[in-house]
């Protein structure tokens, strides 16, 4: 085969459910998922074509408080510190780190 083994799981199929949804499902079951979701991205595509999230990215603001505070997040690899995907609040960002295709 010319695409290397990999398995796609996608246990939630009911439409009722939005992206908060999935986060509390994660989060209350304590379920595994991949670390890029901690740095700031919230759909993951190719190397290519996704960065974090920019919704997400931290302002100055954030990160002085995270400095008063001692709390820390991951960082993101690109340009700046980025939230967790599960604090992104405005869910129709979600694909916003998605760079769009040339046509």
């Amino acid at each position: 085969s010319f695409m290397p083994p990999f398995m796609r799981v996608n246990p939630i199929l009911t439409p009722d459910w939005n992206y908060s949804h999935v986060w509390a499902f994660l989060q209350r079951f304590d379920l595994k998922y991949c670390k890029l979701y901690d740095e700031g991205y919230t759909s993951l595509g190719t190397t290519k074509d996704t960065l974090p999230c920019p919704a997400l990215k931290k302002d100055d603001l954030d990160l002085s408080w995270e400095e008063d505070t001692g709390n820390s997040i991951h960082s993101g690899e690109c340009d700046g510190e980025y939230w967790p995907a599960y604090m992104l609040k405005d869910w129709d960002q979600e694909r916003a780190g998605r760079i769009k295709k040339e046509k």
